[in-house]
């Protein structure tokens, strides 16, 4: 399994509902699942014709990213499910009869592309969180094999089993490139090299809470795509296709902050440990 890279274009919009998206939306990427945290032991033996200990590290299954999909819409006429109700003073969900006309929204070549864009950013966003978690520790565990291999070789053995135990650990933590990782390795791995469960779970909370920051380009309007107070009414020679009667038709509209010319966030800025 692996992480969406790139968003798919897609014409079928009852794709994004059934990703949990809305009729609104012109697109969608959904969270990682089916993720795995790597999963290493500390292991001591007896060294041979001495009275010392000799310790290891042993990486016994890699991570693995999981799974998402990350889809939008191309350019095109899409139902809502929703109308505009004049008593209300805006948009309800549309009730089918009378005058009542469904609105329709469309999604012109540029808001595509923006859309596009903007599942991109939560393509990159989530991969990044993966990297600075998951990866991150199986390249930890890596490094600190090889440099506890190295001290063995200088030290031959370590006097007791604790202290064997100690260097491991204290390598597994000098190799982490954050202090987030480095408490959590210290928390959960116990003086005896016990790797208890704690650690898959702080790992697993990490990577998700992680990446969903990405969905602070949502709520902060990035990704805010409006559907046009104004009622799109083409002219009498372009219209063929329209159903001005049955249908309300929306364009939708760009960000504001896209719209103003803003620079969005970048996937390094917004994706961090704390």
């Amino acid at each position: 399994m692996v992480l969406a890279r790139n968003p798919e274009r897609i014409t079928d919009q009852q794709e994004i509902i059934r990703l949990g998206g809305s009729r609104l939306s012109p697109g969608i990427t959904t969270p990682a699942t089916g993720f795995r945290v790597g999963k290493f032991c500390l292991r001591c033996q007896k060294a041979s014709g001495c009275e010392g200990w000799i310790p290891r590290i042993v990486l016994q299954e890699e991570s693995d990213e999981g799974y998402n999909r990350s889809v939008n819409l191309v350019k095109g006429v899409y139902p809502t499910g929703q109308m505009y109700d004049s008593d209300a003073g805006g948009r309800t969900d549309w009730v089918r009869g009378g005058r009542n006309r469904e609105i329709y929204m469309i999604i012109d070549q540029e808001v595509s592309q923006q859309s596009y864009r903007s599942e991109q950013e939560h393509c990159d966003d989530i991969r990044h969180a993966c990297e600075l978690t998951l990866k991150a520790m199986d390249r930890v565990v890596r490094d600190a094999m090889g440099r506890l291999a190295a001290e063995v070789r200088r030290l031959k053995s370590f006097q007791t089993k604790r202290e064997a135990i100690r260097k491991a650990k204290g390598l597994l933590i000098e190799c982490c490139p954050h202090d987030v990782l480095k408490r959590i390795v210290g928390e959960t791995i116990l003086a005896d090299g016990t790797v208890t469960g704690t650690y898959e779970q702080k790992m697993a909370d990490l990577y998700r809470n992680t990446a969903k920051k990405s969905q602070l380009r949502d709520s902060e309007g990035w990704h805010t795509f409006d559907v046009s107070d104004t009622e799109y009414r083409p002219w009498f020679s372009s219209c063929r296709g329209y159903d001005m009667g049955n249908h309300d038709y929306r364009k939708i509209a760009l960000p504001l902050k896209i719209r103003r010319k803003e620079t969005p966030p970048s996937t390094e800025s917004l994706i961090t440990l704390d």
